[in-house]
């Protein structure tokens, strides 16, 4: 293939959905000289391509909370904006309490959503969660929280959306393009090389996902975003339970499910076997370990089966705080939208405008992200979080 030379506004390096969204949003600002390119064949078979889809507002930091609340907004409007359904459907996050400990703090933490503007969320009794989740064993549970705006998004979707209304402004995406090296003069960066040729651009964006901290590497910057797998566990029966229930989560190690295509998702965070941060594949043990959960906890699932062809593992873009990394770097000219944490796909339509905002306007405006700047970590300033829900 001829290598080429080219020119952009912004160049962004990554094609997934933070991608995708922020050339959407800069190409909706006038900013239609944008150039994404990424490095697959195809858009989406990164991280975004294997996220199960949910979207919370149930955050117990306030950051977290306006970026939900503000991609709820924009998820509402997106079939009239874009064109395309975003899969949005309200079925709500159920999640449920085992100790009064915990109980005590999910209340408090409670009180401080609705403070920051989160007024659908409330605390439910046993008999309560019995019949919002009649299919549940709710012998250890004591209580639960439940919010009915939360629920399910189709991250492939909103890709395809943002990708599609981008290119329509202007905007245009490379496929199969590598990024090799940056030149770098006098705090900037200059030109990237790529698989496909050199690229020239003022401004230049990392949204790779869990391999960011590489690209900001080429760059000589040390980005502290790790890849983490998680894996889902598909049953193979379908209709084992109504596909109208909540996502529902239980707190005492993090095991939640949903209903997706007619299929039960079952997943359960825990730490990788292998030492491959990289690493896809789906563990034996985790699959056999949660199913045995599923079925104690769902009397339903006492006979169920797991597909382990159509089980998978994805990577989640882990940051020091949990929380997304949004801004200028210590370069003049490059900017991160990095880092989310397992929470890239429902916040994507939120952190794609803000970053827009910082590029085009030197500020965003519509949220404070100074919570999110990239220098936090060297300022002893990461955002604290209860890490309760």
């Amino acid at each position: 293939m001829k290598l080429t030379t080219q020119t952009a506004e912004v160049i962004i390096i990554g094609g997934g959905i933070m991608g995708a969204s922020l050339a959407y949003h800069l190409a909706k600002r006038g900013c239609t000289d944008v150039l994404v390119l990424e490095k697959s064949e195809s858009f989406g078979t990164g991280s975004t391509g294997k996220a199960t889809g949910g979207f919370r507002t149930q955050f117990s930091t306030e950051i977290n909370i306006q970026l939900s609340l503000l991609s709820l907004e924009k998820l509402k409007l997106f079939h009239s904006e874009i064109g395309i359904d975003s899969g949005y459907s309200p079925q709500g996050y159920l999640f449920l309490i085992e100790d009064e400990e915990k109980l005590n703090k999910i209340r408090a933490v409670r009180q401080f959503q609705i403070q920051c503007g989160l007024s659908d969320v409330v605390e439910l009794s046993v008999s309560e969660i019995h019949k919002l989740q009649p299919f549940i064993d709710l012998n250890n549970i004591i209580g639960g929280v439940f919010c009915g705006s939360d629920g399910f998004i189709n991250p492939m979707n909103i890709l395809q959306g943002y990708t599609k209304k981008a290119k329509e402004l202007g905007a245009r995406f490379l496929q199969k393009c590598d990024c090799q090296s940056f030149e770098v003069l006098n705090n900037k960066i200059v030109t990237v090389s790529t698989s496909l040729g050199v690229f020239f651009a003022e401004s230049f964006v990392n949204a790779c996902g869990p391999w960011a901290a590489d690209i900001s590497k080429k760059a000589g910057l040390d980005l502290q975003v790790a890849p983490l797998k998680r894996q889902v566990a598909v049953l193979q029966e379908i209709d084992l339970l109504p596909s109208t229930l909540p996502m529902t989560i239980f707190l005492s190690d993090g095991f939640h499910f949903r209903v997706r295509n007619r299929q039960l998702l079952l997943l359960r965070s825990t730490i990788p076997e292998t030492s491959n941060l990289f690493d896809t594949t789906v563990e034996s043990n985790w699959l056999k370990t949660t199913h045995e959960i599923a079925k104690k906890r769902i009397p339903n699932l006492k006979h169920s089966t797991i597909d382990i062809m159509a089980s998978w593992a994805g990577l989640y873009e882990m940051s020091p705080d949990n929380h997304a990394i949004l801004g200028k770097s210590k370069l003049d000219n490059f900017y991160y939208i990095n880092g989310s944490s397992g929470h890239g796909a429902m916040h994507s339509p939120a952190l794609g405008q803000l970053l827009s905002e910082e590029i085009l306007d030197g500020k965003a405006s519509t949220i404070n992200i100074h919570p999110l700047r990239p220098s936090r970590f060297d300022e002893g300033e990461p955002n604290l979080d209860l890490h309760l829900l």
